[in-house]
């Protein structure tokens, strides 16, 4: 396998983390596209590790939905489809506005605050160019939102989401300007939340939701599942 641009040797004594950090960033970044093989042989050289942490990190990741392992075959980048990316934003939007409506009655003073502070990290880290970071804070708003409804099970529904949502977020995340929209669309969610609108943030979330599908779907075309 060729090198892999956005890897670089790990220095970090916490070996398992560092890798998983750098196995997400690579393909949050898209440095490993949907369906790209993983060789751990590559990952042994290029990230400067022995296999036991690689293999750790591996296995985080396909927990998480983001790589997948085929008995016979090796590991691979997962793929998520157009009917399923749909699939799931519908989900997410019935979920999220549900958590919305929650926490216009429920939430704290101080959870509002928190979350409007999230809102605008995204836009921060990407123009400060650390683009794995900013997709971290943009998956961190939606967490935030939906914990705060204060129901257990709509958390744990969410929860069942995040592998392939990540996925979503890392082909939505490689538009231009798609994370600064991101976090100026959280502001104004948030900013609703704050002002206990519940209807008018739930407009917006669906909005924000659809936009991020039809990103999706552009960026899948733009970056083909690799041969």
């Amino acid at each position: 396998m060729s090198e892999v641009q956005g890897l670089s040797r790990i220095k970090s004594v916490h070996l398992k983390d560092a890798a998983y950090e750098a196995l997400y960033n690579a393909i949050a970044n898209l440095d490993l596209a949907p369906g790209q093989a993983i060789s751990e042989n590559m990952l042994v050289a290029e990230l400067g590790v022995s296999k036991t942490p690689i293999r750790a990190a591996l296995g985080r990741l396909e927990a998480e939905g983001l790589v997948e392992t085929v008995p016979f075959k090796g590991t691979f980048v997962c793929l998520v489809g157009d009917d399923d990316a749909h699939d799931l934003i519908d989900l997410r939007i019935v979920l999220e506005v549900a958590a919305i409506e929650a926490a216009c009655e429920r939430a704290s003073d101080d959870q509002i605050s928190e979350l409007m502070v999230v809102a605008r990290q995204a836009g921060l880290e990407e123009a400060g160019g650390a683009h794995g970071s900013a997709l971290r804070e943009i998956g961190d708003f939606h967490e935030r939102l939906v914990q705060m409804s204060g129901n257990g099970r709509l958390v744990s529904a969410f929860g069942a989401l995040t592998g392939p949502l990540k996925r979503i977020r890392a082909l939505s995340g490689a538009q231009p300007d798609s994370i600064g929209e991101s976090s100026e669309e959280h502001a104004a969610i948030a900013d609703a939340i704050a002002g206990h609108d519940a209807e008018r943030a739930g407009t917006l979330v669906r909005d924000h939701l659809q936009r991020v599908l039809e990103l999706y779907r552009t960026s899948h075309e733009t970056h083909p599942a690799a041969e």
